[in-house]
């Protein structure tokens, strides 16, 4: 929760929005405090939900990575940021959800053993891709 305030606070901070500019420190002191308030008064599922805004705010640094790219593969790094998104929201708003979900997915070796190699293969595209199609100059 704290790496989300405190990179949440860095995005507010690094704005230029004119309209929102006399604004800027009242916000930036008002998110401050939410995100503290919810760390000391919101303890149930902290870890969830702070885990749900890191997911929102890598899927923004990953969508704004890939929006210039020209290359078609680009919607790989969309789709999957938006997988985060939804994660996100969805575990913002019911957090034992990702506690039911954990145990689903452990629930047996051969569920285990599947989500690994799934995400192994999700991992290996994204590195074959980082390191064909994304390089610099690609």
């Amino acid at each position: 929760m704290t790496i989300a305030t405190v990179w949440f606070l860095w995005h507010v901070r690094q704005e230029n929005i004119a309209d929102f500019t006399p604004f800027k420190p009242l916000m930036y002191a008002g998110f401050g405090a939410l995100g503290l308030g919810t760390c000391v008064f919101l303890k149930d599922f902290l870890a969830v939900r702070g885990l749900a805004l890191v997911l929102m705010l890598l899927a923004k640094l990953v969508l704004d990575a890939q929006r210039w790219h020209p290359s078609e593969w680009r919607w790989v790094l969309s789709v999957w940021a938006y997988a985060w998104i939804v994660a996100g929201i969805w575990f913002t708003v019911s957090p034992w959800r990702c506690r039911d979900i954990i145990e689903w997915k452990t629930a047996t070796d051969a569920r285990v053993k599947l989500g690994c190699a799934l995400r192994l293969a999700l991992g290996v595209l994204v590195a074959v891709l980082g390191a064909t199609v994304f390089r610099a100059g690609g």
